[in-house]
């Protein structure tokens, strides 16, 4: 109980280290929003944290904003192992897929030889553009059916303004 107090006053005195879409697209992928989440290896949570990952006893992992804390905390840190890996690579290196491969495989994933975690990375990745939030960039948003056929309505109205 004491604990879960001191991890109430942390978190409220100090701010979120994820952003929001972020966050919110990891949780989907890692355990689809069900805070009571246990996987068979012993991840638990939203952010599916191992418990000897955290500094807070695994019951703790089970309650949202404790569990999102670690979880990104944990990520800044493959983050900055990321960074440090893209450095000695060079040109073609993306730090953010490297870091979320790194969280979902470990080491492996970090050097961008691990298929499991490349393809965590880009499920997530995913996730937050296509929310449109993590850019701005309009042509990196899904396709729907809506705009492929109004993207045909206008093509068809265009040539028929070319025929006239």
């Amino acid at each position: 109980m004491t604990a879960l107090l001191a991890a109430l006053l942390l978190l409220t005195s100090s701010p979120q280290p994820c952003s929001q879409s972020l966050s919110a697209a990891i949780e989907h992928v890692e355990s689809r929003g069900h805070t009571l989440a246990v996987s068979r290896t012993g991840a638990r949570g939203l952010w599916q944290v191992m418990p000897q990952w955290s500094r807070w006893p695994s019951w703790a992992l089970h309650v949202p904003a404790i569990g999102r804390w670690e979880g990104c905390r944990i990520l800044r840190r493959w983050q900055g192992r990321a960074r440090r890996q893209c450095r000695r690579e060079g040109r073609g290196c993306r730090v953010m897929v490297r870091a979320l491969a790194g969280y979902n495989a470990g080491n492996a994933g970090l050097r961008g030889r691990s298929r499991r975690g490349m393809d965590y990375a880009r499920a997530v990745l995913a996730r937050t553009t296509a929310r449109g939030q993590a850019t701005n960039n309009p042509w990196r948003r899904p396709v729907t059916r809506a705009t492929r056929r109004a993207r045909a309505l206008r093509r068809v109205a265009h040539l028929r303004r070319v025929e006239r």
